[in-house]
């Protein structure tokens, strides 16, 4: 599941590059790479959490073998602290970037790669935290859900996966071709689209989020439905990952669009997109985050726990 979930969205970034008409190995940047490196090296060492680190990697892989709670918390803990090490790097990179470009205003050719070179940092800090290590952490802690015994746990979740592979960009299109109609059609922007199915596609088969993510919409969809108190702490986490994952994935495409940007400036002398297409990632994140999860997120705390059938 968390090889299948990276390489979707592997393939959801590369498609979106190469729709925007960008060769995906200019974001290749191995000095943002080496601060990547130095954020894992600086969270695991320095917390001394290498060993909970490695035991949930093995944990990830082969979720058959017996762990306990108190390691697996330990884990999800050393999980954490990359997760953070990797913002705090991302903002050190973007300052560094931040500065050089400060520095060299007189040379206006070293402008635009310096300032490509701060958000290259913060592309590299955000989808390693949100689109890689976050799901890894729910997938640890989704591990905590309780099923009933009589339950096919991998039966529902190939189910879900599939309906929502299938219909889910039926559904973006049919929306496309009628807002493209109309004088909302600016708003419709392709290639964001088909990164935002591959992404949250892809983040919910990496996090092993498919089952609490279809229990939370039988609870808002059904009376009937409910769950106990532990399941219940379990979706609201994972419902609480899915809206930093969409508001994530909206800055991230809004940071990659700004260097395709800078990039078009510097090769053609002029803008390649519109500032309202460059800010259409992160209206599409807050939407699909703050608009349709949280409240679906509200209303499971609301809900009164008590055990399923």
């Amino acid at each position: 599941m968390v090889i299948a979930g990276l390489c979707i969205i592997l393939c959801g970034i590369i498609l979106f590059l190469l729709l925007n008409g960008v060769d995906p190995r200019l974001y290749f940047d191995p000095p943002t790479i080496m601060l990547m490196i130095c954020a894992f090296s600086s969270s695991q060492l320095f917390g001394f959490t290498i060993e909970p680190f490695e035991r949930g990697i093995k944990y990830l892989f082969k979720p058959k073998i017996e762990i306990s709670e108190v390691d697996l918390n330990d884990s999800i803990h050393a999980f954490y602290k990359f997760y953070k090490a990797i913002i705090y790097m991302g903002i050190i990179g973007f300052f560094i970037g931040a500065t050089l470009t400060l520095m060299n205003l007189d040379d206006k050719t070293a402008v635009g790669p310096g300032m490509s070179t701060a958000l290259i940092s913060l592309i590299y800090s955000i989808f390693f935290a949100f689109i890689i290590v976050l799901p890894l952490i729910t997938a640890l802690n989704n591990s905590k859900m309780i099923y009933n015994k009589d339950n096919n746990q991998f039966h529902m979740e190939y189910i879900v996966f599939t309906i929502s592979a299938i219909i889910t960009p039926f559904i973006f299109i049919v929306l496309c071709i009628i807002f493209a109609k109309g004088r909302f059609k600016d708003l419709i922007f392709f290639p964001d689209i088909v990164a935002y199915i591959f992404f949250f596609t892809g983040s919910l088969v990496m996090s092993k989020s498919l089952r609490p993510f279809y229990e939370g919409i039988q609870i808002v969809s059904s009376k009937t439905f409910t769950v106990d108190e532990n399941n219940k702490k379990i979706i609201i986490k994972t419902y609480d990952f899915l809206i930093k994952n969409a508001i994530a994935t909206g800055f991230l495409l809004f940071f990659i669009n700004m260097v395709v940007s800078m990039i078009k400036l510097i090769e053609a002398k002029e803008i390649f997109y519109k500032l309202g297409q460059i800010m259409v990632p992160i209206s599409y994140g807050l939407i699909i985050g703050l608009m349709i999860l949280y409240p679906i997120k509200k209303h499971i705390e609301h809900m009164d726990s008590t055990i399923s059938d």
